[in-house]
């Protein structure tokens, strides 16, 4: 029997994580949209249940993007195409860079604001 989801009740931590992960599974897209809407439905579901859950997940595409960009810089630099190798290589981390930036503000964005006692009159 699966796990009780009345309210007021909560379930066990690895219950909710395997859970989680199966939902993840079901519902993995491709695209950001998807990432988003994947996001959205673990964080609920998890609220649901008794947890809290947050995902992250990165579209394939932009992965694809820059693995390819150091596999050429690579394969470039082997080549004895110094220049050209490093040029691809220093394109390559500005990619990374810049992936992990938005990553990172987009994770500080995302959060829910928090309010002082102050704030509120108290």
């Amino acid at each position: 029997m699966g796990p009780d989801t009345r309210a007021g009740t909560r379930a066990a931590p690895d219950e909710v994580a395997s859970f989680l992960a199966r939902l993840t599974g079901l519902l993995l897209r491709s695209s950001g949209e998807g990432a988003v809407l994947i996001e959205r439905t673990v964080r609920h579901t998890a609220r649901a249940l008794g947890a809290d859950a947050s995902v992250l997940l990165v579209p394939d595409g932009a992965a694809l993007t820059v693995g390819t960009r150091g596999m050429r810089g690579l394969t470039t630099l082997a080549g004895g195409y110094v220049i050209e190798g490093f040029r691809d290589l220093l394109k390559l981390v500005t990619i990374v860079t810049a992936i992990a930036v938005g990553l990172v503000l987009g994770a500080v964005l995302a959060q829910p604001a928090v309010t002082s006692p102050s704030a509120e009159g108290g």
